[in-house]
């Protein structure tokens, strides 16, 4: 269950990223802010919904993955296929299966040590903590909105931590998790012996058990939505400054 995490914090936050620059495009194409506070005032509320939700999940996650006497982690192996396993014969498709190679798989682990549980449950957390950053980020320009003015120094420098939190815990988030299943791998798939009766004494068992091995994916989305926030940022900032110059010839 908690693999499905990363898939969906990068999902939502990837939207927030658009929403708050949609947000900003969309109220400022309208000659009058008065027109809208009303949908500002409701995506304020949902947006903060958002934060605490995503906050509370980060927490009962990290505390889950913690204690619990087994956790759910995406751990890499490598299985032997085909397997050569002596009077194995198989029918079906005319497909057949040339060779493997590393796969990842949700197990479901107990008695993982502590570093390991430490290391997934922290990469999990930072993970679903990016759409808290955004959902605050959101609520804050909504309230800019509503009161008619959508830049200041506190949106943009708002803005600019919300780009770096979504870059490092993109990447540590994901370099934590696969380091943590590469761990687990090990310790789950690592066999001091093994035996199998009923076969030839030159089979051997080792052949066809899955083997671990290390493996550390790193999706480059998290660079995409902080350039995203870099160029609001760089947005606000200018706006801030035009805002302030205009303020000052009236």
């Amino acid at each position: 269950m908690m693999g499905t995490v990363f898939g969906g914090a990068a999902l939502v936050t990837l939207v927030l990223v658009v929403g708050v620059a949609g947000a900003f495009l969309w109220a400022l194409s309208r000659s009058a802010l008065d027109n809208v506070p009303r949908a500002l005032g409701i995506a304020q509320r949902v947006a903060w919904v958002v934060a605490a939700a995503t906050a509370a999940a980060a927490l009962f996650g990290l505390v889950s993955d913690l204690i619990s006497p087994a956790v759910t982690m995406t751990v890499p192996l490598r299985l032997p296929l085909p397997l050569h396993i002596p009077q194995l014969t198989t029918e079906g498709s005319p497909a057949r299966i040339e060779s493997s190679g590393l796969v990842l798989a949700e197990l479901s682990l107990g008695h993982i040590a502590l570093p390991t549980r430490a290391l997934w449950a922290f990469g999990q957390a930072l993970i679903t903590l990016m759409p808290t950053s955004l959902s605050v980020l959101v609520a804050v320009a909504c309230s800019r909105l509503r009161d008619g003015r959508p830049f200041s120094t506190v949106l943009t420098r708002l803005a600019k931590l919300a780009a770096a939190f979504v870059l490092l815990a993109g990447f540590l988030g994901q370099a934590l998790r696969g380091v943590a299943g590469s761990m687990a791998s090990y310790q789950a798939l690592s066999y001091s012996s093994a035996a199998w009766t009923g076969y030839p004494e030159d089979f051997d068992l080792a052949d066809v058990l899955p083997e671990p091995t290390v493996f550390v994916p790193l999706d480059f989305w998290p660079l995409g939505a902080a350039i995203g926030l870099l160029i609001l940022t760089a947005l606000l900032a200018r706006g801030t400054h035009l805002q302030n110059d205009t303020e000052g010839l009236v």
